[in-house]
């Protein structure tokens, strides 16, 4: 049976080894394959500076607001809508 010691050891050990994953290869802006892990990594290095960091800006939404101008439905236009509608 192994000692207290031993087994704290061992898993002392195996947690600091770095436990890293990367695609075999990926595709960098214009399409050539990546298969090196150096350039994987700039890729996604790249690829969030470019998602968080945008270089165009877009323009501010604006809304047209017409004042004055009102809708109004009047009782003939009900009586029509009601009596005409489909079921």
């Amino acid at each position: 049976m192994a000692s207290k010691q031993s087994v704290l050891a061992n898993y002392t050990a195996s947690s600091r080894q770095k436990v890293s994953y990367y695609g075999k290869s990926i595709k960098d802006q214009n399409g050539v394959l990546l298969g090196n892990a150096k350039d994987i990594l700039g890729r996604w290095r790249e690829y969030f500076k470019d998602l968080l960091n945008p270089v165009t800006i877009a323009p501010p939404i604006t809304h047209e607001v017409h004042l004055g101008e009102e809708n109004t439905i009047n009782a003939t236009e009900v009586f029509f809508a009601v009596t005409h509608r489909r079921l």
